[in-house]
C-alpha cells in the first residue's frame, strides 16, 4: 500500500510540475510578445514623438509654413507636415516651386483664414473664390508633441 502511495504521490508531483512548467512557459511567452508590442508601437510613435516642428496653435504653424514658403525654403516648410504626408506634400511643393504658379499659390495660401474647428485636435483653413471652396488645408496636433501640424494641402 506504501508503495502504491509512493507511485501515486510521483506521478501527482510530475504532472503538478509539468502544469506549473506550462503555466510559467505561458507567463512567459506572454510577457516577451507584449514587449515586443510596445518595442513596435514606440518604433511607429517614434517619428511622431521626434516631430518637433510646428507651432501651439494652427495659426502659427500655418504661419511658419507660408513664411518659410515665401522664403522658397520648401524644405522647412515640408517640416511643418505631418509624418504622414510629408513625402508626397513635398512633392508637390517641389513641383509647384518648379512651376510658374509658384509665387501665386503662395499669395493664395497667404489668404487662407480658418474655416471649420472640426475638434480640438483638427482644424480647416479655407480659401473661397465666386462663393466656392478654392482653396483648403488641415491641420491636426501631434498629440506626443503638442505641436500643430499640416496634415492636407
Amino acid at each position: 500500500m506504501k508503495r502504491v502511495f509512493s507511485i501515486i504521490l510521483i506521478i501527482l508531483i510530475f504532472f503538478a510540475g509539468e502544469i506549473t512548467g506550462y503555466w510559467l512557459k505561458t507567463i512567459y511567452d506572454a510577457v516577451k510578445a507584449a514587449y515586443y508590442w510596445d518595442q513596435y508601437l514606440y518604433g511607429l510613435e517614434k517619428p511622431y514623438r521626434e516631430d518637433i516642428y510646428g507651432g501651439d496653435t494652427p495659426e502659427e504653424t500655418l504661419q511658419m509654413f507660408l513664411d518659410a514658403l515665401r522664403k522658397g525654403d520648401i524644405e522647412l516648410a515640408a517640416k511643418y507636415i505631418d509624418v504622414d504626408h510629408r513625402e508626397k506634400e513635398y512633392e508637390y511643393l517641389k513641383d509647384l516651386k518648379n512651376s510658374n504658379k509658384f509665387n501665386e499659390i503662395v499669395a493664395e495660401y497667404s489668404k487662407l483664414k480658418k474655416d471649420e474647428v472640426l475638434s480640438e485636435d483638427l482644424v480647416t483653413f479655407a480659401t473661397y473664390r465666386n462663393g466656392e471652396l478654392f482653396l483648403l488645408v488641415s491641420l491636426e496636433r501631434n498629440t506626443f508633441t503638442n505641436k500643430w501640424k499640416i496634415s492636407e494641402l
